[in-house]
Parts: structure tokens; sequence; C-alpha cells
């Protein structure tokens, strides 16, 4: 469902464009479609890409080398 504005946003995209609602939903269903038989993209993180679980990690990391110290 829409809201009101969201509906009213895309009736003034579509008249931009000289588009019908239906030609803009075809569009975009193709679009999709065509993205989804391309090749998998492999994403790159950036440099500085926040790490939500970098402190876990690490605690995970040092835990580890503890007990591999303890038993070898």
């Amino acid at each position: 469902m829409l809201t009101s504005r969201q509906k009213k946003s895309l009736e003034i995209h579509c008249q931009e464009r000289n588009l019908t609602m239906i030609k803009l939903i075809k569009k975009s269903i193709q679009d999709f479609l065509t993205l989804q038989t391309q090749d998998h993209v492999e994403y790159q993180v950036s440099p500085n890409q926040l790490d939500l679980f970098e402190n876990q990690t690490v605690e995970y990391l040092k835990k580890q080398h503890k007990k591999a110290k303890k038993t070898g």
C-alpha cells in the first residue's frame, strides 16, 4: 500500500517522464529482473566502515589464544 504522499510523488515522477503508473511499474520490475540475471557483484568494504563486532571478535581471539597456550 502507498500513502497518499507516496502516490502523489509517483504521479509527479510519471508526469515529468511521460509515463503512466503501469509503465513505471513494468519498467521497475524489468530493471529488477535484469539485475537478478547479472553476475553476482562482490561489494567491497571501505576502510572506514564501522565494524559492529570488532570488540567481540578481539575478545574471542584472545580467549582462543589463551586456550591454545594452555593445551599446547
